[in-house]
């Protein structure tokens, strides 16, 4: 959300820098919609450019900042698709299928019964039990910038330099020197009234207390995560969502810091790689422990979080930092723009519905 304001802002102040925008919550089509101003009517002249990862950055720079001919005609060119993507979202759209809804929500799935309602905390967690979900592969080759290497030089760098690395971090962190991982997460009763999840008050499951929203497929299945949930029973809840927000902690944070305030940058880079990882790890061992709770099968519960595909609404955090207290509770915050703070921390929701699946919303539009 905040994209789209700063590209407003710079315009309003008649500032002519160019802007790179990326990240895995947004796409190209998103970087193409944000250049046009006044409801499409204008672009942003110094150009809006899409990044899928920093090294495509670093290259959108060596053309911004070269020579002027290949700046130019590089500029012109993605104002071009971002006119003519505009005008594609102009052309009439073909009515999608009588079926609004998707065919799931015929597959009503009786839900299992949780150990507890409402929120509860975990502070006393075992860092050595976030080893076993790790996911090297994001560490190495996204955190650790090792993705263009490949055969005999990827193994010797994992073998000579990422390995040790990675063996002195987990024993400071079983030393208690960089990492605390903290929980909140719960059960709450729900139900699903179209797009809409209702949340009710689990010492009252006909209480209303919260609703999220989420965005539905044009095209395709046309799901939309609502439909992965029962309606009403005599206006109460009917199903269970499981909500989580984890964190590592504000202290390895500090210490990055630390260390690139006094110039040592590749061990914060390399640090940062970890604590990242060390927080999805948090989150995978926190939904296994929902799924062993709810006694569902390895594949079944789908983890989503704000931001992505099935569930873009950054907003929501607050409603499920609301409902676990997760302020009090494990010392995370949001921002005005829905961040979360500390960086190491993430949210996301659990559906145990066996169909449920990951899709993106905005993905299928049918013309």
């Amino acid at each position: 959300k905040q994209m789209p304001i700063c590209v407003q802002e710079q315009d309003a102040r008649a500032l002519s820098f160019p802007v790179i925008v990326g990240g895995a919550a947004i796409n190209r089509d998103f970087g193409r919609r944000i250049a046009l101003l006044d409801d499409g009517q204008r672009l942003f002249e110094p150009g809006v450019f899409y990044a899928k990862d920093a090294f495509e950055g670093l290259d959108i720079m060596d053309v911004l900042t070269g020579e002027e001919e290949r700046r130019r005609g590089f500029v012109e060119r993605v104002k071009g698709e971002a006119v003519r993507a505009q005008a594609k979202l102009r052309e009439p759209v073909r009515p999608a299928s009588e079926n609004r809804i998707s065919a799931v929500k015929s597959v009503v799935v009786e839900p299992p019964q949780p150990p507890f309602w409402g929120a509860r905390t975990l502070a006393e967690i075992d860092v050595r039990e976030l080893w076993e979900c790790f996911d090297l592969k994001s560490l190495y080759r996204l955190s650790w910038g090792a993705g263009n290497q490949k055969g005999e030089a990827f193994e010797k760098t994992v073998r000579e330099e990422f390995e040790p690395r990675l063996a002195r971090y987990r024993a400071e962190a079983e030393r208690g020197g960089i990492l605390h991982p903290r929980v909140a997460y719960g059960y709450f009763p729900v139900a699903a009234s179209g797009d809409e999840v209702l949340f009710f008050d689990p010492n009252d499951p006909a209480r209303e207390i919260a609703r999220m929203s989420f965005a539905r497929q044009i095209g395709g299945e046309h799901l939309s995560l609502a439909d992965y949930l029962r309606e009403p029973v005599a206006g109460a809840a009917s199903d269970l969502l499981a909500l989580q927000v984890v964190t590592v902690g504000a202290e390895v944070g500090e210490k990055i810091e630390e260390l690139h305030a006094r110039g040592d940058f590749s061990e914060s880079y390399f640090l940062h790689g970890f604590s990242v990882q060390s927080a999805e790890a948090l989150a995978e061992w926190s939904h296994r422990r929902i799924r062993r709770e709810l006694g569902l099968a390895p594949e079944r519960g789908k983890r989503y979080s704000w931001g992505y595909g099935a569930c873009p609404d950054l907003s929501q955090h607050e409603i499920a930092f609301a409902l676990l207290d997760a302020v009090a509770s494990i010392g995370v915050r949001l921002t005005e723009s829905f961040q979360i703070v500390p960086e190491q921390s993430t949210a996301a929701l659990v559906i145990h519905h066996p169909q449920a699946s990951y899709f993106n919303a905005a993905a299928t539009l049918e013309r």
